[in-house]
């Protein structure tokens, strides 16, 4: 079972960990902002598939942020149950927020740098 308090502590802590003003954050030459390194896709990927409005600006808020990752997740978990019949573990969350959904299957190996930082703050 998935604590979504530990598992979005962790991403915080991977994406920012080393920011004075972690929810100010900006990565990737402005394309990844806040404690969660939010991209845009990740926003209409959410906005689309459960008619929310959230908009740009809501990454450099951090309950915006988290509410958004969560239901990124919680979708995208879903459909790697749909397809691989496991339940989403927090190694499999943590791939999924740093290489998205296809990353996942096409270049699994991709993520295994962003898998060791979360398993150290897991422990």
């Amino acid at each position: 079972m998935i604590d979504w308090s530990i598992l979005l502590a962790v991403l915080i802590a991977v994406e920012t960990g080393g920011e004075i003003y972690p929810d100010q954050a900006v990565g990737d030459s402005g394309a990844s902002i806040g404690c969660l390194q939010i991209q845009m896709p990740v926003i209409e990927d959410v906005n689309r598939i459960y008619r929310k409005k959230f908009l740009s600006m809501d990454r450099y808020d951090r309950q915006a942020s988290m509410k958004i990752a969560k239901l990124w997740l919680t979708y995208y978990g879903k459909r790697y149950e749909q397809r691989t019949g496991e339940k989403p573990t927090y190694e499999i969350y943590c791939r999924l927020w740093n290489g998205g959904y296809r990353g996942l299957f096409d270049r699994p190996s991709a993520t295994d740098y962003y898998w060791s930082k979360c398993e150290r703050y897991l422990k």
